[in-house]
Order: structure tokens, then C-alpha cells, then sequence
């Protein structure tokens, strides 16, 4: 194991790990990692180990010969005194489900999804489709954000070879001691509450045991999730009826209320809180848990309305799926196929598993130490 630190060179991306944390140095211009980012889901990946006094950096470079990343010292040094010898600085933001896009971040902190002094909503999604990381400030407090490939909706219900109501662009978590919560940006949102309004269902398996839990979405949509993320809470919207709670299911699939929703069509944005207790948890759980995360249209009683009808909506069970677009990499994240891809057996096989720290905000569960590259294959 060596202790030399070199700048970034023209590896292939199958065989290169990251150490980033300054938005300005070489490295995050050679290879765009995503200023703030702390983890990129791809054989490219990016972290930050920031501190009260600024980041610090580090590169990890794959020997191409051998396939094998070499760990150097001083990049392993500056992730243990981060994990272990610095100061606890981490604050969780309390959101206001409002459908807000963070305009009043400056006057209102706790308003926004981003820290207070920061320009709206600027902890970078990855800058790339299908892809997921977790974006960190220097106050190490923490989102998963994710970014949807554009135009990939099912566009049974729109006009012109689009639906851009229910064309999901950006999907983020994050969580305080009390709530947990989730923003969703689409391309254009423009029914406010009634028939057809875009309506997000998210599962959530606790246990991330196969088959430990219950398959099926909510509202009649014609589709489970993967037997590996069978749920034990299942949220969803309810814009379709009008109402701003958010109905929930527990373990044996028995239907509550909960929460409270937004939907702005000015800002194109749904955010959801749905406070710990709802899922029979004392606070942020101490496990990592794993979601599923789906798009469709929603009736007047906020069942998933059927394709197969159009419009106006109309719910049934009719032979396909109802969701119209999801958090997936429909299983090849090599290509960028649509929604279809992934649902037209009636299941979404793609999932993700998010880690929560004690008040409640992401973190990445670090450390990626090797990673073994196909020298026979084609560069992504």
C-alpha cells in the first residue's frame, strides 16, 4: 500500500475510484463529479470528506494492468479522521412540505432542502440520467438525490409522444429526528389536485429480508416490486381526491393516514413528510432501508388510474401496469430505455437502500476500497 497522491489522469472510467472534495480542483473538471457529492452509484465514484474548515482531497487511481485500485495511504488517513477523529458537526434541516423549491432560503433556513445561504436547491444532482448520490454540505448534513432520465415516461396518457405531468426528473430524501422526507421535481406539472394528477408510491422494506414483506403497490396499479424489497410500509399521494395527508399501509397491508404532501405547479415539485412514528420507529432507524420509488396518475380516490381506459382517468384492473414512470435503471444502466422497459412484466425490480444518521439526514455507507474493472468489455 503506498502513500503517493497523484493528479488525475485519462484512465478509463471501468477502471478509475474518485476521492473528490474541492469543486474546483482538476480532478472534479476531468471527470465531472457533482460539487458536494459523497457518493456516485458507478464504477466512476466521487466522495466528500468535508470539515467545519473546508474539504480536503484526495485521488484513488486504478493500476490497469492488475484491475485492482490501489488504496493509498493518505486518501484511507483522511477517511478515518473523518469517520473517527473529527468533531461531530452534523445539524438536520427540518423541512416545510410545501411544494417550495427553496426561493426563501436565505429568510427561511428551514424552509429548504439546502442550507441557508446557499442558492436554491444548489446541492448538485448527479449530472448524469439513472444515476444517485448522496450530497453532502460542509456541515455534513446529508441527501440522497437522484436524477431520472428525462422523456423516459410512459406516455399512454399524454399527447405528442410525451406526458411531461408525470415525467419524473429528480427524486431526493432526507430526514430529521421526527420526519422522514421526499421531494420529487417533474417536467410539468399542471393539475393540481383532481383526476389525474401525478401521484408518487413509495415502499419502504425495513427488514431488507426476500419475501419478508408484501409486493404489491397500492391503488389497484397492477404492479409489485422486487421479491428483494418486498415493503413493510408502502406512502402514497393523494392529490388525486384533493386531499394534502398521505395514506399509508403498514405490515399487514391495513390502510392510515398520515403525513402531510405539496404540490406546487409553479415550481413542478411534490414534497411528502411522513414523521418516523408512522413506521413504528422511536426516531431515524439505526439500519439502512431499502425503497422502492413509482409514478402514475391518480383517480378521485387516489387509485392509480388505468392506461388502458385514458382519459378521463379511470382506475380498474385491466392486465398491465399502471405506473407510469419510476426511479429505475431498468435493470441495464449501460442504456437509457423508458419506463415500459422496466414495468412491462408488472414489476419494478429496481430498488435502493439509503443509511440515516442519528438526527435523522443520509449518509453514504463509505468505504469502497477496490473495484474489479472488465478489461474484455466496452467502455460505458
Amino acid at each position: 500500500m503506498g502513500s503517493e497522491v497523484e493528479e488525475p489522469k485519462k484512465t478509463p472510467r471501468s477502471q478509475r475510484t474518485i476521492l473528490e472534495g474541492d469543486p474546483s480542483s482538476a480532478c472534479m473538471k476531468a471527470y465531472s463529479c457533482p460539487p458536494g457529492a459523497d457518493m456516485v452509484f458507478r464504477s466512476s465514484s466521487c466522495f466528500s470528506f468535508g470539515t467545519a474548515s473546508g474539504p480536503t482531497t484526495g485521488v484513488v487511481r486504478a493500476n490497469s494492468k492488475e484491475g485492482r485500485v490501489r488504496t493509498f495511504l493518505t486518501a484511507l488517513v483522511l477517511l478515518l479522521g473523518h469517520l473517527f477523529l473529527l468533531p461531530s458537526i452534523a445539524f438536520s434541516r427540518t423541512i416545510q412540505v410545501d411544494g417550495s423549491n427553496g426561493t426563501n432560503c436565505v429568510t427561511e433556513p428551514y424552509e429548504c432542502w439546502d442550507p441557508a445561504g446557499v442558492a436554491p436547491w444548489q446541492m448538485d444532482p448527479p449530472g448524469l440520467p439513472n444515476l444517485a448520490h448522496i450530497g453532502r454540505d460542509l456541515a455534513s448534513e446529508g441527501e440522497y438525490i437522484w436524477t431520472d432520465a428525462s422523456s423516459d415516461e410512459r406516455t399512454d396518457f399524454g399527447a405528442g409522444g410525451s406526458d411531461a405531468e408525470i415525467d419524473l426528473l429528480e427524486f431526493r430524501i432526507t430526514g430529521d429526528r421526527n420526519n422522514l422526507y421526499f421531494y420529487a421535481r417533474f417536467a410539468d406539472l399542471t393539475v393540481f389536485s383532481g383526476p389525474g394528477a401525478a401521484q408518487l408510491l413509495i415502499t419502504l422494506d425495513m427488514d431488507r429480508i426476500t419475501g419478508s414483506g408484501i409486493p404489491w403497490l397500492a391503488g389497484f396499479s397492477e404492479t409489485n416490486v422486487s421479491d428483494e424489497a418486498a415493503w413493510e410500509y408502502h406512502f402514497l399521494t393523494r392529490f388525486g381526491s384533493g386531499n394534502t395527508n398521505v395514506e399509508g399501509f403498514d405490515p399487514y397491508g391495513s390502510p392510515f393516514f398520515v403525513g402531510l404532501s405539496a404540490l406546487s405547479t409553479t415550481n413542478e415539485v411534490i414534497e411528502v413528510a411522513v414523521p418516523w412514528s408512522a413506521m413504528n420507529l422511536p426516531g431515524p432507524p439505526s439500519t439502512p432501508l431499502r425503497f422502492t420509488v413509482a409514478v402514475a396518475r391518480a383517480d378521485i380516490n387516489d387509485n392509480t388510474c388505468d392506461p388502458e381506459f385514458g382519459l378521463p382517468c379511470q382506475s380498474g384492473i385491466n392486465g398491465s401496469s399502471d405506473v407510469m414512470d419510476a426511479v429505475t435503471n431498468y435493470g441495464d444502466p449501460g442504456l437509457l430505455l423508458d419506463t415500459w422497459s422496466e414495468v412491462q412484466d408488472d414489476v419494478i425490480d429496481y430498488y435502493f437502500d439509503v443509511f440515516f444518521e442519528p438526527d435523522g439526514d443520509v449518509v453514504s455507507p463509505v468505504l469502497i476500497t477496490e473495484v474489479f474493472p472488465d478489461p474484455s468489455g466496452p467502455e460505458p
